[in-house]
């Protein structure tokens, strides 16, 4: 099926702000950046209180590293979260790391902001690309198709469980190791 859903709007919001202006700000500075594409974003409300509870700094042995905790938390630290990905012929794009799926496509995502109420923490945008419409059109399998080749993958991977895939999203896939 085609992702139709569009992007994830923070349900929860936060003291200084909306979800909406917090996708908004991201927007404006993509385009400030000199940013050209189209981006689906996602934006995820996260109360300071939740980041105090996740806070961790460790050493490159594993061992908790007191100094580097935050001491004062308040409401000056509430962030949205906002992630996004390239949206090319109505499909999401994604590089080949952004496979991994469910959250974890958010580490892995093109576009990644921080937006705290003081100013905006973190922006990074990687894996945006520049597409070239070519000749022809693209034969897909037919869902029936990859969903039986899926089910048959995954079944012969594990002894016990049995898989049957009832649901797809079509995107389009950037494999830097090929053209």
């Amino acid at each position: 099926k085609l992702d139709q859903s569009g992007p994830e709007i923070a349900q929860d919001t936060i003291s200084w702000g909306t979800p909406r202006e917090a996708e908004q700000e991201v927007r404006d500075l993509m385009e400030q950046l000199g940013y050209t594409v189209n981006v689906g974003l996602s934006v995820f409300a996260l109360p300071y209180e939740t980041a105090k509870e996740w806070e961790e700094h460790t050493n490159h042995d594993g061992e908790y590293v007191e100094e580097a905790y935050k001491p004062d938390w308040s409401e000056a630290d509430d962030a949205y979260m906002v992630y996004g990905y390239q949206i090319y012929e109505g499909l999401p794009v994604y590089h080949e790391q952004m496979l991994l799926g469910g959250p974890m496509k958010y580490l892995n995502a093109a576009v990644q902001a921080v937006r705290t109420k003081g100013e905006m923490e973190r922006f990074t945008a990687n894996f945006l690309y520049q597409i070239e419409k070519g000749e022809g059109q693209i034969p897909l399998c037919s869902f029936d198709s990859v969903a039986d080749t899926v089910s048959e993958k995954l079944n012969s991977y594990f002894d016990e469980a049995q898989y049957e895939v009832t649901d797809a999203v079509l995107v389009w896939i950037v494999r830097h190791n090929q053209e």
